[in-house]
Order: structure tokens, then sequence, then C-alpha cells
């Protein structure tokens, strides 16, 4: 589970080519996994097109997955959080009148007003940063620890 307050919104070039990024196309070499494991993973490759770094997202031996491919730039953005919370898979209770929040890969946010108003308030008092494991991390590997 997590929640963030998006601070910028980038296309996939914009993500790739700015510096402050880079940190984040994944190195399969590495020793940790979180590093192993970036999400700047769509090199622009033509006009138009992109080539998939060997991930998490590509086939085992690190061809490009098109099905994943297809999947993650069908979004067309990367939003940039100005703050968040990252549970894993250890995520807190969601309030039961926040019920509505509980979504999938690809939610469209088309909250009301009065959705909205409740869940910053909720989202404001949880603490910040990253507080657990993604849940098909291996357990023995605390390496998403790292800030």
């Amino acid at each position: 589970m997590y929640a963030m307050r998006i601070g910028r919104v980038l296309d996939f070039a914009e993500y790739w080519n700015e510096p402050q990024f880079s940190n984040k196309r994944p190195n399969r070499d590495a020793q940790d996994a979180v590093t192993r494991r970036g999400d700047n993973i769509y090199q622009p490759w033509a006009i138009g097109e992109f080539r998939q770094l060997p991930s998490r997202h590509s086939h085992p031996d690190g061809t490009e997955n098109i099905d994943n491919k297809r999947t993650d730039l069908g979004g067309l953005h990367v939003l940039i959080a100005e703050c968040y919370a990252y549970f894993g898979r250890a995520g807190p209770q969601v309030p039961p009148d926040l019920t509505f929040l509980k979504t999938g890969r690809g939610h469209r946010c088309r909250f009301t007003d009065e959705q909205v108003a409740p869940v910053a308030e909720w989202f404001d008092a949880l603490p910040k940063g990253v507080h657990g494991a993604p849940s098909l991390w291996p357990a023995e590997d605390t390496s998403w620890r790292q800030p």
C-alpha cells in the first residue's frame, strides 16, 4: 500500500532525460535489490517509441515484455511524488469511510470533492517515507530500507 501527493507530472521521455531520475534506472548487476529494481525503464528510442530496459517488467533474460510495455506506457505519464507514505505488504488499516480508496493498478482518480477532503486529512496524518517491504520482496533482503 502507498499514498502520495503528486508534485509533478512528466511524460516518459522527460522522466528518462532528467538527470535527477537517472538513479532510478535499474542495474541488474547491483548488489542491492533497490538498485536492481529501478522504475525508470523506458529509454526513448525513436520518435514516440521506447526501449524497455532489462528489469522486473521485462522477461527474465532481459528481452522486452511487450504486454508489460503496453500496459506501462499506456498511462502516458510518470507521477512524481511531492511526499509519500509507502507501506508495502504491511499497510495501515484504511478507515471504513475511506474504503472507496481500495483500487487496483491503472486506477483513474474520479473522486468527488467530498471524498477528497477526508482522504487528504487521513494522508496528512500518515507517517511519510518507506515503512515496509514490497509484497514480493525477498524476506532476507532489507535493502528496501535505504533512503
